[in-house]
């Protein structure tokens, strides 16, 4: 089980970094969470299992949410980023997660070009 408090930091961000406290938590997920009078933070992890092709596979997935609130002249933002890793039984946790961090850091390199929509 994760810890019950989570700190997330973001370059530039004020207030950062953040503490996401856990505010629900089950047999397959947590949802973590963090406000103040500027924004939220909300971060939801969850833990499945799937079927693809008949081949079992776990699925991680984990969202987070950040809301800028509204003020009298500027408008809310919004801004969500998600995950999804998915490892066939047998694959292991060791391997899919050092394929994620070869990803991300791949992501990390074209960051700017995804974001204003480069394919």
């Amino acid at each position: 089980m994760l810890a019950n408090t989570l700190t997330l930091t973001v370059a530039g961000a004020t207030g950062s970094p953040f503490t996401l406290t856990r505010v629900n938590q089950d047999n397959y997920g947590s949802e973590y969470r963090y406000l103040d009078t500027i924004q939220s933070i909300t971060l939801k992890i969850r833990q499945s299992t799937e079927s693809v092709g008949g081949v079992p596979f776990y699925r991680h997935n984990a969202t987070i949410e950040n809301v800028i609130f509204a003020t009298p002249t500027v408008l809310e933002k919004v801004t969500t980023s998600t995950i999804t890793l998915r490892d066939g039984k047998g694959y292991g946790p060791t391997a899919a997660l050092a394929f994620w961090v070869g990803f991300n850091t791949l992501f990390l390199t074209l960051d700017d070009n995804i974001i204003v929509g480069d394919n």
